[in-house]
């Protein structure tokens, strides 16, 4: 995954102040394409992402199986 440089000080940010996730339950409403659900899912929490734009829950769906991401996401 290639983010810009606002996206990745986002998210780094943000996992840096939920602390240790790992074991945790997370629920990503507006989840989009999957993009913090797969690094919430990274750091070992478990990640259930919803999204109303279906096309956005398409692309998540289709590019996290291919990363393998899909043992913690649902």
């Amino acid at each position: 995954r290639v983010f810009n440089a606002f996206q990745e000080a986002r998210y780094g940010w943000i996992l840096k102040t939920l602390g240790d996730i790992r074991g945790k339950k997370i629920l990503d409403l507006g989840s989009g394409d999957g993009s913090f659900a797969y690094q919430l899912a990274k750091a070992g929490a478990e990640v259930i992402g919803i999204d109303s734009d279906e096309l956005g829950v398409k692309y998540a769906t289709e590019n996290l199986e291919s990363k393998n991401a899909k043992k913690n996401l649902t």
